[in-house]
C-alpha cells in the first residue's frame, strides 16, 4: 500500500511538473489551477467540484487549460493526450471539461481552428448531402474535410443553440475508438457551424462499394459490420446515441477500416430543425418506427438503423431501393419492414 501511494504521489509530481511546462502554464498564477486540474483528474471530490463550479475568466483559463491537457496531435490515428500520465483519467477529465463548460457557457478557446471555410458561392463542395457539404482543405500541411453543417435558422437566432451544439462537439472530441472519426476541433468565423474533421479519401461505406468490386469478399462486409457494431457499441456505452446511422455516416479509413461520423452532433441537428418531410430526408428509410411517433432516440433505435445498415453494406444499396421515401415511411408505420 506505501508503494502505491508513493508511486502515485511521484506521478501526480511528475504530471504537475511536466504541465507546468506547457504553454498554457507558464505564468506562475496559474500554478494552483494546474494542481487543482492535476488533483480533479486523479479523481479528487473537492477539486473536481472547485473546477466544475468556476465562473468567468477563471473558468475560461480552466476549459484552455484542460482541453490542452486532452490535445492531441492532427492524425486520426494519435493518442488523444500529448502528455501520458498514468494516473490522470482522461474519461473523468473530459466530463469535467463537459461539465465545467455547460455551467458556465463557454468553451475552450482552442476548440475554434484559424483556416479559411469557403463561403457559399466561393466553390463547390466535394461531397454535398441533405445536412452538410463538405470541402476539402489543409491544416499544419495534412490534409482534413471542413464539413459545414445547415443549421441556418438555429445557428443565427439563438446562443443557446450555439453553446449547446459546442458542447456536443466536446463529447465528439473527447471519444478515442478505431471505429470513431475523431474530431479535431471548429473552424473559427464560419457563418454555419464548420466541423474539422480527417480526410476520407474513400469516402463513406455505400459509395465505396459501389466504385469498387468487393461484392465477392463477403469476409470485408463482414468485417466492416463487425467494427461499425464495435463503434456503437462503444458511444452507448458512453452514454450516446448516434440517431442518424447509416451508410453515408460510416466512413472508410486509407487502412480500409470502418469508421462512425456525426456521432454527436446528428442528434442535435434533428432536436434543433424538426423531421423534415421524406421525400427531402433519404434518412427516414433506417429510422425505427417509434422515432415517428414521437420516441427519443435511445440504443433500441440505433440498433434498429444498424440492422438496415447491415443489408445496406451487403447490397450496397439503401434499404428498400425500389419505393419512394415517403412509401417507406407508410409501411414501416405499418409494421411493414420486409
Amino acid at each position: 500500500m506505501l508503494r502505491k501511494i508513493s508511486t502515485r504521489a511521484k506521478t501526480l509530481a511528475s504530471a504537475t511538473a511536466r504541465l507546468s511546462g506547457s504553454s498554457f502554464f507558464l505564468h506562475r498564477k496559474h500554478a494552483q489551477l494546474v494542481q487543482t486540474i492535476v488533483n480533479a483528474a486523479a479523481g479528487d471530490i473537492t477539486s473536481i467540484s472547485e473546477i466544475e463550479h468556476l465562473e468567468g475568466d477563471d473558468a475560461q483559463r480552466a476549459l484552455d487549460a484542460i482541453r490542452e491537457i486532452l490535445n492531441r496531435p492532427l492524425e486520426p490515428s494519435a493518442t488523444k493526450n500529448n502528455f501520458e500520465f498514468s494516473i490522470l483519467d482522461n474519461e473523468r477529465l473530459c466530463n469535467i471539461m463537459i461539465q465545467l463548460s455547460q455551467n458556465s457557457k463557454k468553451v475552450p478557446s482552442s476548440l475554434f481552428f484559424k483556416i479559411d471555410v469557403p463561403g457559399p458561392f466561393d466553390e463547390v463542395p466535394l461531397r454535398d448531402g441533405t445536412c452538410s457539404c463538405v470541402y476539402l482543405s489543409e491544416y499544419q500541411e495534412k490534409r482534413v474535410a471542413l464539413k459545414q453543417l445547415r443549421l441556418h435558422g438555429i445557428w443565427e437566432l439563438t446562443d443557446d443553440g450555439k453553446r449547446d451544439f459546442y458542447v456536443a462537439c466536446l463529447r465528439w472530441e473527447c471519444l478515442s475508438h478505431p471505429n470513431v472519426v475523431p474530431l479535431y476541433g471548429l473552424a473559427e468565423g464560419s457563418s454555419l457551424p464548420t466541423l474539422v474533421l480527417p480526410w476520407f479519401e474513400r469516402g463513406n461505406i455505400r459509395n465505396y462499394l459501389q466504385r469498387n468490386d468487393v461484392e465477392s469478399n463477403v469476409g470485408q462486409r463482414f468485417t466492416w459490420i463487425s467494427e461499425v457494431a464495435s463503434g456503437l457499441a462503444y458511444l452507448h456505452k458512453n452514454g450516446i446515441f448516434h440517431g442518424g446511422l447509416r451508410g453515408e455516416r460510416v466512413l472508410v479509413s486509407d487502412e480500409g477500416v470502418a469508421q462512425l461520423t456525426d456521432v454527436t452532433t446528428f442528434s442535435f441537428q434533428e432536436q434543433r430543425a424538426g423531421w423534415r418531410t421524406p421525400e427531402k430526408d433519404p434518412g427516414f428509410r433506417w429510422v425505427a418506427p417509434e422515432i415517428f411517433e414521437g420516441s427519443e432516440v435511445k440504443a433500441s433505435s440505433d440498433v434498429f438503423s444498424f440492422a438496415l445498415l447491415c443489408i445496406e453494406i451487403f447490397t450496397a444499396q439503401v434499404p428498400f431501393p425500389d419505393l419512394t421515401h415517403t412509401i417507406v415511411v407508410l409501411r414501416i408505420l405499418r409494421g411493414w419492414t420486409a
